[in-house]
């Protein structure tokens, strides 16, 4: 069977340095909604009160702009500091954190959520523990009239592989709701 034609856009997301964020980055919002932006990705290794005051002020301009945040949560980086040294970063030396995660996004949802500027968000997990916690803490934030607004995203990094996926879909489908699954992203190995 052929394909049909069809017309691809690629458009860009937006993935500020959370320990850099203050008041003026609505500008750079502004830019990115202007070319088309609707997604943010960030890399969640803490929640330090800047990193929650960071997402805090980004998910409300988020809500307001009707963008998807991605929260992608728990890398240890750059564990071995003689390799960093030597290599710099992103070279293979980032492992899997064991952080607690529940109250602190809790408190995040919560407060975003009591002045109904929540937006659409993905919880990427590294640590497989945690699958079970992140599947019903989303099920503590849907709200119509968006169905599955928070979502388990697929398995990310170590979890991406068949255990992992199944896993992580498995923990969904048990406290949560498989049919409102965003699915796997293009780097998935499925």
């Amino acid at each position: 069977r052929k394909l049909k034609d069809f017309s691809t856009r690629v458009l860009p997301a937006f993935r500020p340095d959370l320990k850099k964020v203050d008041s003026s980055i609505t500008k750079d919002l502004d830019f990115f909604h202007e070319n088309g932006c609707r997604l943010s990705d960030h890399a969640v290794d803490d929640f330090s009160p800047e990193t929650m005051e960071a997402l805090v002020l980004l998910g409300r301009e988020y809500a307001k702009r009707d963008w998807t945040m991605q929260l992608h949560i728990g890398a240890l980086r750059n564990t071995n500091t003689r390799r960093f040294a030597q290599m710099g970063a992103d070279t293979g030396h980032d492992t899997m954190s064991d952080m607690n995660m529940a109250a602190e996004l809790a408190k995040l949802f919560d407060r975003l959520e009591k002045d109904d500027a929540l937006p659409k968000t993905i919880i990427y997990n590294l640590n497989p523990k945690d699958n079970y916690t992140l599947a019903a803490l989303i099920g503590c934030f849907q709200k119509g009239p968006t169905p599955g607004k928070l979502q388990f995203g697929s398995g990310w990094w170590f979890n991406d592989q068949r255990d992992g996926m199944e896993a992580q879909m498995k923990a969904l489908a048990n406290v949560g709701l498989l049919a409102r699954f965003v699915g796997m992203i293009t780097d998935s190995r499925s």
